[in-house]
């Protein structure tokens, strides 16, 4: 219900700004969301795992089983909820947000860090 909230705003907004709207479906809102959730479970795992940006083998599989984990349990746990259902497509989409969100927060967190040594 919170993602026909999100595309009615979304909708109105780029009606306001005078674009097509009708193009934007609640599909599409629904998969941003769980792109961006799971990209910011990629920063947080990342930061949680890895606290000086060295990734190594070893970390990377750490973040990987972490994110994919909880991807593959929140499918699961939908097969459970009334008019829900788990999709190994949503899995995928997790996985490609977490990973997004990793490797943004390694770039940040490495500039920063040749930033310090300078």
């Amino acid at each position: 219900e919170i993602s026909h909230g999100v595309l009615a705003m979304v909708q109105g907004f780029l009606v306001d700004l005078g674009l097509p709207a009708s193009w934007v479906s609640n599909f599409i809102i629904r998969k941003m969301a769980h792109f961006t959730e799971y990209a910011a479970l990629g920063v947080s795992v990342s930061a949680a795992l890895d606290r000086h940006a060295h990734l190594d083998c070893a970390r990377v599989l750490s973040i990987v089983s972490t994110v994919l984990i909880a991807a593959s349990l929140d499918e699961v746990i939908q097969l459970f909820v009334p008019g829900r259902c788990g999709q190994v497509a949503d899995v995928l989409l997790d996985c490609m947000g977490a990973i997004t969100g990793v490797a943004a927060s390694s770039f940040v967190r490495r500039r920063i860090a040749k930033r310090s040594i300078s």
